[in-house]
């Protein structure tokens, strides 16, 4: 009988154990099971924030390529109005060298033929007697 009752305690001893593992096997799986959820939703919130980041990307890569050809095309515009203006130059110049030649060629024929200058009142009876 002593053996019987031995035995029984040894098996309501491993039953206990085993109830005690149980318990803690429970425990470490429900910690699990909550580590398991906070890391799902740490993976959903990385993927929303990687999918906004991918659109913030797109749509900078569209503003970069927008602005890229906006800035080439005011280059064009700059580039064009630099000949225009160029050309511009070059007509006042040219302008201007037909001035200065017709007011040298003015100046000249004030000068008549008499080699006196036109513009000399004083010696109007030089002017008549010469021609």
């Amino acid at each position: 009988m002593e053996d019987e009752l031995r035995a029984k305690e040894e098996v309501r001893e491993q039953l206990s154990s085993a109830e005690k593992r149980g318990i803690q096997l429970a425990g470490e799986l429900e910690e699990l099971r909550t580590q398991l959820e906070m890391a799902d939703r740490a993976r959903k919130s990385a993927e929303s924030e990687m999918n906004d980041a991918a659109d913030r990307v797109s749509e900078l890569l569209a503003a970069n390529a927008s602005l890229t050809s906006a800035r080439r095309k005011l280059e064009a515009d700059m580039n064009a109005m630099q000949v225009k203006e160029r050309k511009e130059k070059g007509k006042e110049t040219d302008l201007y060298s037909a001035y200065r030649q017709y007011n040298s060629t003015t100046k000249r024929s004030d000068v008549d033929h008499t080699g006196l200058p036109a513009n000399t009142p004083h010696l109007p009876f030089l002017r008549i007697n010469i021609r």
